[in-house]
């Protein structure tokens, strides 16, 4: 079973989830959820700031190539910022994410990805 907790941070123009515990791909599933409810509940944010880098997470490739499709898909109008601890499989979440239309960057540098957020 997954133990997983996702703690929703409000700002002024982004909402910011953070992620702890360990992630499967169950969860992952459930984080597109709760990005989409507060995305239903507070329409006029449109910058989301998922923050990884206190998670443990197991996803295969595939995984993380369904995951961004899957993203793409439903979070439709969202600009998405990923903050990954350094070293972690990046690419084939970004490049599915971003080549089917979603506005994504997935990044170990937390003051990047907020720059890069929030233009």
């Amino acid at each position: 079973m997954t133990n997983h907790t996702f703690n929703l941070h409000l700002a002024e123009n982004y909402f910011r989830v953070e992620c702890l515990g360990h992630l499967d791909k169950g969860s992952f599933l459930a984080l597109l959820e709760e990005i989409k409810g507060v995305r239903s509940k507070f329409p006029s944010l449109k910058k989301c700031w998922v923050d990884l880098s206190q998670a443990k997470y197991t996803v295969t490739i595939l995984d993380l190539f369904e995951l961004g499709e899957l993203s793409a898909e439903q979070l439709v109008g969202i600009k998405l910022f990923t903050l990954l601890p350094l070293g972690s499989q990046k690419l084939i979440y970004e490049d599915a994410t971003n080549n089917r239309g979603l506005d994504s960057l997935v990044s170990d540098d937390q003051e990047a990805g907020l720059k890069w957020l929030l233009v």
